[in-house]
């Protein structure tokens, strides 16, 4: 899960694109769509499905593990 932290002007949000792009292995000419929402500090949640099965979550520094 990737965050945007704090950004004053387009230089920064170009070098969080060009992040995104490098983790991914994408080709830097890539158009990449981004939905922006709100930043709660502390209020961060990864969740992971495979083939529509929630199989793990994790919440700020701690984890609840796989599920079996």
């Amino acid at each position: 899960m990737l965050s945007l932290d704090n950004s004053y002007n387009e230089d920064d949000l170009n070098d969080f694109d060009t992040a995104v792009k490098k983790l991914c292995n994408l080709p830097a000419d890539m158009e990449i769509e981004y939905c922006v929402e709100p930043k709660f500090d502390g209020g961060s949640i990864a969740l992971v499905y495979e083939n529509d099965v929630l199989v793990s979550s994790y919440k700020s520094e701690w984890s609840y593990g796989r599920r079996k």
